[in-house]
């Protein structure tokens, strides 16, 4: 037997990797040491034996003529039984020991842990026993002592009786504790990332052992806030020497919220100067309270160009020096997809500047979000000539969603600028909500709009006025046909205001319910109304395009109105309410109204009201996403017959609801997808 698997070895000696064997009392374990020895790719080697020691003086001529060099891991086990024989003496433990240490064992000092072992059993050797236990704190001195250079270099561990390896730290004291696996220590550092109050105790946790240090980190260093100001004087040179200093916490920034001071000079720009090119894989910036100027002899784009992982560009309550400058931040960042203006001012308000002539061409955006809040800025030729640039520069040439409600077109020159916008994404636009103010013409804009052959959601943000309602009836044919499948209508109501007649609601209601039926809209199956009602200072005329606070309404009592108001559209089922917290809230004929957690698909999750069965899930692929189906809604009831008895049924509804992807799950073909 010896022989033959001797034989079988040297035949696999090129390929072999790792060898496990066990030996009786009496075998001579040479031929099989000069078989181990050919084997150039052996790395594992478990040797099994008596613990007496006859066996012993075997196995360490064995292991003097083992020479693998590629020879890594070495286990060792003994099996010991009181009167199998005479148990090994100290010199030959020693003797192993020094074997271990041996020049043609030195690619042992690359072994992680060498287990010895002990197994108790009635003594026939070759038969198989249970094992009995054995006291593992006598064993632990015994082989310190017999092994004591193997000891010290660190790489001795204790195979217990149920075969389960104990760490070199239970035999070394010098040596570090046990780690949990990477994936645990990743789970809880991520648990207490996702607390409120994380970041004093992730600070903790990164001081607290090497294994939470980098996820720890990792956390602590995603979200950078940087304020600067002569409060903060030091703050963004200290962190610039912090990311210089440590190279790993570079990569771990995500989101940049760089924050200037309140004082009457520029800040803003020492943060993008001074982080530029040391983070490289930042996706989101966001500059906000502060003056933007760029320094003579300083290009913004130069310094952009280093954030080349910058999807989402941010801009709220920014004063600029000049158009120019903001041009080159947005015309750097080569990978921007979504930018969001809000707030912004012009430095010098009285002057008659106009916006820099020439166009950099820019990275193509997926969504633009420009906000207003004085009307000041929006009669501004600046601002015109903003986004103006936009259209001309193929920022928006593959641009999906256009947020402009809360920009109100005052001026023919910003109509234009926007009718400009509109256009030139006119061939991927799925989504536009518009603001006009009082003296524009809705059918000029309408007129654009009808070229948008993409155009699913449609939303306007008008005065609570005749005469811009009254355009509304003709807007509604000139939507674009097969692709309108959404309508949002907010009115901008202020106690100065006086609101349309009864008549105009029920023309507006017929128009669209003409469509509906003459299928010149077959998408459409949601309309949303909402008041804005806003509360302006009575000491002070209305100045549209101001942003003022909003004043509460009764929100139940508006349904009920709007109910009364567009008959034909509350009868089919598909008119919602908008809620102040912008919120939609279906309204159905002859139902209690109960609200649902429901807006601006696909934008935000939808939840279906808890008293009503439905179908939770419907299989669609991401090209429903935001579409608006039919759904079956099942309303218990109790059906009281001609003899007095009351029966149990069902009502059920064809209720038309919007696909939204479900929290946690990528749009993806035959994906499930969550309705209300």
């Amino acid at each position: 037997m010896l022989l033959a698997v001797s034989s079988v070895i040297k035949a696999s000696k090129n390929s072999l990797r790792g060898l496990s064997l066990s030996f009786g009392p009496k075998v001579d374990m040479l031929p099989v040491a000069e078989a181990v020895s050919s084997c150039s790719s052996l790395e594992v080697l478990l040797l099994k034996i008596p613990y007496h020691d006859l066996a012993f003086s075997s196995l360490l001529s064995c292991l003097e003529r083992t020479c693998a060099a590629s020879l890594n891991r070495l286990y060792l086990k003994f099996d010991w039984y009181r009167k199998s024989g005479h148990e090994p003496t100290l010199s030959q433990l020693l003797r192993l020991d020094s074997i271990l240490q041996a020049q043609h064992h030195r690619s042992l000092e690359m072994i992680s842990v060498i287990r010895v072992g002990i197994n108790a059993h009635r003594f026939s050797w070759g038969n198989v026993y249970r094992d009995q236990v054995y006291d593992l704190d006598l064993w632990h001195p015994l082989v310190k002592a017999a092994l004591p250079k193997t000891f010290e270099r660190g790489v001795l561990a204790i195979w217990d009786d149920d075969d389960i390896s104990q760490e070199p730290s239970l035999l070394n004291p010098h040596l570090p504790m046990p780690e949990l696996p990477t994936e645990v220590n990743e789970r809880i550092i991520n648990f207490v990332a996702g607390d409120v109050d994380s970041a004093r105790t992730l600070r903790a946790c990164a001081a607290t052992c090497r294994s939470w240090k980098l996820r720890s980190q990792a956390h602590l260093f995603r979200s950078l806030r940087v304020v600067s100001s002569p409060a903060h004087v030091n703050g963004v040179d200290n962190l610039v020497t912090l990311l210089r200093q440590n190279e790993a916490l570079q990569s771990f920034a995500r989101t940049l919220d760089a924050v200037g001071g309140e004082e009457d000079y520029p800040t803003l720009q020492n943060i993008l100067l001074s982080l530029a090119g040391l983070l490289p894989r930042l996706t989101d910036i966001s500059l906000a309270r502060g003056i933007l100027y760029r320094p003579p002899r300083v290009s913004f784009k130069t310094c952009t160009q280093t954030f080349a992982t910058v999807r989402n560009l941010t801009l709220h309550t920014v004063t600029l020096f000049s158009g120019r400058d903001l041009q080159e931040v947005i015309a750097g960042l080569s990978g921007l997809e979504k930018l969001t203006l809000t707030h912004l001012s012009w430095h010098d308000p009285t002057a008659h500047s106009t916006f820099p002539t020439h166009r950099p061409q820019i990275s193509p955006l997926k969504e633009l979000f420009i906000g207003a809040d004085t009307a000041q800025w929006l009669r501004d030729q600046r601002s015109a000539n903003l986004v103006r640039w936009l259209a001309n520069c193929g920022a928006v040439s593959t641009l999906k969603e256009l947020h402009l409600d809360c920009m109100m077109i005052l001026e023919a020159g910003l109509l234009g600028a926007v009718q400009n916008l509109v256009l030139a994404a006119k061939d991927t636009l799925q989504l536009a909500c518009l603001s006009l103010g009082p003296d524009m013409e809705l059918l000029q804009m309408a007129s654009t709009i009808a070229q948008c052959p993409s155009l699913r959601i449609i939303g306007l943000r008008l005065p609570y006025l005749l005469h811009c309602f009254a355009p509304l009836t003709t807007f509604i044919e000139s939507l674009p046909a097969n692709s309108t499948e959404m309508l949002i209508l907010s009115l901008l109501q202020d106690r100065s205001t006086e609101a349309p007649a009864i008549s105009d609601w029920h023309q507006l209601d017929k128009a669209l319910h003409d469509a509906m039926e003459d299928k010149k809209l077959p998408q459409l199956g949601r309309i949303a109304v909402g008041k804005l009602c806003a509360q302006s200072d009575p000491r002070q005329p209305l100045v549209w395009g101001n942003a003022y606070p909003p004043l509460s309404y009764n929100e139940k009592r508006w349904q009920e109105e709007l109910s009364s108001l567009m008959p034909h559209m509350s009868k089919r089922q598909c008119l919602s309410s908008i809620a102040k917290n912008g919120e939609i809230l279906p309204i159905l004929p002859g139902l209690p109204i109960s609200p649902w957690d429901m807006t601006y698909a696909p934008f935000q999750k939808i939840t279906p009201p808890p008293p009503y069965r439905y179908q939770d899930n419907i299989a669609c692929d991401s090209r429903w996403e935001g579409r608006v189906v039919t759904q079956t809604i099942i309303l218990p009831c109790v059906q009281t017959l001609e003899d007095g008895t009351e029966v149990s049924t069902e009502i059920t509804l064809d209720m038309p609801i919007v696909v939204v992807p479900r929290e946690g799950v990528s749009s993806q073909p035959h994906d499930q997808c969550t309705v209300a």
